[in-house]
């Protein structure tokens, strides 16, 4: 019979997944203040991870590709890549099949922006292996348990 995790444990993961969230959006509101301190002004939290993830994808991309995406919301979408394009950081055309979609790439000011990003990350990243690896560890055990 399957057993169901304590109160104390459940409370610690949700914990856990929030401190998370909460430190994620925190690095990216500092990159975001980073874009706004060379001259960018209110930029909101979805800026730099839709440049994150344009750069990432290397190609023109779709909207509907990045709204795959599970940081990416719809109400944010079009409001954030018009303030993309205002800023010189995307270029947006529209399909050559289909007008009413729009192919979205970044700018060679957007890559570089991109590039800044990325050695973020990556050191964000590198500075969280150790717990990261505890994380994956610990969230797998709690899906294997839920899946039997």
């Amino acid at each position: 019979m399957h057993k169901l995790p304590n109160t104390m444990d459940i409370h610690k993961y949700i914990e856990c997944i929030h401190m998370f969230n909460r430190i994620h959006t925190k690095f990216f509101q500092l990159i975001s203040l980073e874009i706004s301190a060379h001259g960018n002004k209110n930029i909101p939290y979805i800026i730099p991870v839709l440049i994150y993830e344009l750069g990432l994808s290397g190609e023109k991309t779709t909207v509907n590709t990045l709204l795959n995406n599970p940081r990416v919301s719809y109400p944010n979408i079009n409001y954030s890549l018009n303030k993309l394009e205002n800023m010189g950081l995307i270029i947006s055309e529209g399909h050559p099949e289909d007008q009413r979609v729009r192919l979205i790439s970044l700018s060679k000011k957007g890559k570089v922006v991109f590039e800044h990003i990325k050695e973020n990350v990556k050191r964000y990243l590198d500075n969280l292996t150790y717990d990261l690896d505890s994380m994956h560890d610990m969230l797998g055990k709690m899906d294997k348990s839920y899946r039997n």
